[in-house]
């Protein structure tokens, strides 16, 4: 199967990353999404860490990278800031702060993209090892893999998109409207149908079950962007307030949450890391 072909110089792939209090990884996962991408937005949503320092430093250390570090207060404005992309010829990707992709890959799939020929593709699906334990000595991550563990898809064809509003935060529900004649299911390419983990271009470490920030009290509950939206919902209950943290408590003491119900499925698998040039925040 031909991969690539001539580079159609007019498609470019806009990098979003939005994030709150994940200091310990956010600087591997920008350095490796940022060659992939011709433009990239780094949204820091009121961090208290080292999130927002870490991430300068990469900055400093790519002064040629087409960079923008917004700070945000209102997670939904991360979304109103790729309105403007819809019906244009980019590839939005989002990356999370706990989202570390193989670099080389990305240089693989970056070259497929401008070939074009996933042009009339609107989502890619990627490999994904939902990490449950990381060995910086011995170089290796162990974690379920999707599949059959729940997959992850932030790499959207925007040239496909009419219309996308609404959403309460980045690339998640609102109102979509694609200018597409098939069902968007049927117009996905799923990588993993396709290669194998080691073959795939487009994979990607899922630190989920590790602590993301250094001010982390817990591994299993973290303040994350969408937190503010849930705080917004139940702000004017006291009762619903109280429902939601005793809930949250007992998910703790079940050690079961939503998280463990997508990504713990399936055996746990080790794979080399070196790729990956994961580190922790400096």
């Amino acid at each position: 199967m031909k991969e690539t072909g001539q580079p159609n110089t007019s498609i470019q792939i806009l990098g979003c990353m939005l994030v709150q209090n994940d200091d310990r990884f956010v600087a591997a996962s920008l350095r490796n999404a940022l060659p992939f991408c011709d433009h990239f937005l780094v949204m820091n949503n009121q961090s208290t860490d080292n999130t927002r320092s870490n991430i300068l430093k990469v900055l400093d250390e790519n002064p040629d990278a087409t960079i923008e570090l917004i700070d945000l207060h209102d997670v939904q404005d991360s979304h109103k800031l790729l309105e403007p992309y819809a019906g244009k010829n980019w590839w939005i990707f989002a990356v999370d702060g706990d989202e570390i992709y193989d670099p080389k890959g990305l240089v693989t799939l970056r070259d497929i993209i401008l070939s074009g020929k996933h042009q009339n593709v609107w989502q890619l699906y990627g490999h994904v090892l939902h990490v449950t334990r990381w060995s910086p000595g011995k170089k290796t991550v162990s974690g379920h893999e999707s599949p059959p563990a729940h997959p992850m898809t932030k790499l959207y064809n925007f040239s496909l998109v009419e219309s996308w509003t609404g959403c309460p935060q980045r690339l998640h529900g609102g109102k979509l409207v694609l200018n597409i004649s098939d069902e968007p299911e049927k117009s996905r390419f799923v990588y993993f149908h396709h290669y194998g983990w080691e073959e795939s271009p487009f994979k990607c470490l899922h630190m989920v079950f590790l602590k993301r920030s250094s001010k982390a009290p817990t591994l299993f509950f973290r303040s994350a962007p969408i937190d503010t939206i849930r705080k917004k919902i139940c702000s004017q209950s006291l009762l619903t307030q109280l429902k939601l943290k005793l809930h949250r408590q007992l998910l703790v003491f079940r050690r079961k949450t939503g998280k463990d119900n997508a990504y713990r499925r399936g055996p746990v698998v080790t794979y080399d890391a070196t790729a990956f040039n994961v580190r922790e925040y400096e």
